[in-house]
């Protein structure tokens, strides 16, 4: 009954919405799906970052899936997790599944740093 899934592109639906939504999540899902659209999206746009993490609740929990196409696997999750550390007080990796060419990660953001 309190929950609100918002299937969108998230750079609009941020940029329309953060004041109304500012520390209302508990969640925010962002499928980038390919790792370097993710790069390309965020890191070069750091206070739409720091926008998405204040319409996190203090407890909010930041969750975001990459397929990684990359032959040096590790170097990539810690490109992306020292990418999102700087915004949450813990990170979590998951590796999902190995694919012949591709690796699936999910990273979790916990705590936004506000």
């Amino acid at each position: 009954e309190n929950t609100k899934i918002i299937q969108t592109d998230a750079n609009d639906w941020i940029e329309k919405n953060s004041q109304e939504y500012k520390n209302k999540f508990d969640v925010i899902y962002l499928d980038a799906y390919i790792a370097d659209i993710f790069k390309i999206k965020y890191s070069e746009k750091k206070d739409q970052m720091k926008t998405l993490c204040s319409m996190l609740n203090t407890d909010g929990i930041f969750v975001t899936n990459h397929i990684i196409y990359s032959d040096d696997f590790q170097k990539e999750i810690s490109e992306h997790t020292n990418y999102i550390s700087n915004y949450f007080s813990e990170i979590y990796t998951n590796i999902i599944s190995k694919y012949s060419e591709a690796d699936n990660v999910v990273i979790k953001g916990v705590y936004p740093i506000l």
